[in-house]
């Protein structure tokens, strides 16, 4: 993924309130362990929070939050495996996250964990699950409470009618989506009016109307956004095409995003 494209995310995350329990940021690498934990309890709080997905950055001073760089690179290995290797089998269920490593405009190495919420169980990180409270990480079974709501909160919504963007307006979907593709899809003329439009886009279930205002569901989002990096939550869904000099992740040769 693009360095641009990246920075600006981080620059959203970085506008998020102090309390917010999905993000973490970080100076430096501690240990392998600690980023388990993080991991675990990142996917969790994220479920918890109704998120899609939670982030540690690695590189932001935590008071300040300024732009400093980290030591931690990707080819940091625990034994004789890859760090992303190694954390990947330690967390169970499986979890797809992503390590994004990029230069700030400022110069700054900056490494990103792009953690995708928990869906059907809580994550653990070698046997254990854990949540964060606050700015701290701590066990999720000395919550209980919080772990029922996980367990119920996985096995919501399926993750295309999930809201993509909140509280839009007709013309606010009209700009997002390229609702001219839909119809081009459908081999039906294009309507005169934006009514028939936005019926249409309710009808395939790609947007919904809720207390006088409308939502562009994940759906939608993926399958006609004319920017798919304006909506937050799905900016890691659009396609890359990475070729690597060997069968493992240390060399790229290119990095295209689509």
């Amino acid at each position: 993924m693009k360095n641009d494209v990246l920075e600006k995310y981080l620059n959203k995350l970085l506008k998020q309130p102090r309390e917010t329990d999905w993000l973490e940021f970080k100076l430096n690498f501690h240990s392998f362990e600690e980023i388990g934990k993080d991991i675990s309890a990142i996917s969790n709080t994220a479920c918890l929070r109704n998120r899609d997905n939670g982030y540690i950055v690695f590189g932001i001073e935590d008071n300040s939050l300024n732009v400093v760089g980290t030591s931690l690179t990707l080819d940091k290995k625990k034994g004789n495996e890859q760090m992303e290797v190694w954390l990947a089998k330690m967390l169970s269920p499986s979890l797809d996250f992503e390590i994004h490593e990029f230069t700030h405009s400022n110069g700054c190495q900056i490494v990103m964990f792009d953690i995708p919420a928990a869906s059907s169980s809580p994550i653990r990180f070698q046997n254990e699950s854990y949540i964060r409270v606050g700015s701290s990480t701590r066990r999720l079974k000395d919550y209980g409470e919080k772990e029922r709501k996980i367990w119920t909160n996985g096995q919501k919504k399926v993750f295309e009618k999930r809201p993509a963007m909140n509280n839009l307006g007709e013309q606010d979907i009209i700009n997002l989506l390229d609702t001219h593709k839909l119809f081009e899809l459908s081999n039906i003329p294009y309507p005169s009016k934006r009514e028939k439009v936005i019926e249409k886009l309710m009808k395939e279930d790609l947007i919904q109307f809720k207390n006088s205002k409308y939502s562009i569901l994940n759906l939608g989002a993926i399958l006609f956004a004319k920017e798919l990096e304006v909506f937050e939550e799905l900016y890691r869904k659009t396609c890359r095409v990475i070729v690597y000099k060997r069968a493992n992740k240390l060399n790229t040769l290119r990095d295209i995003g689509v």
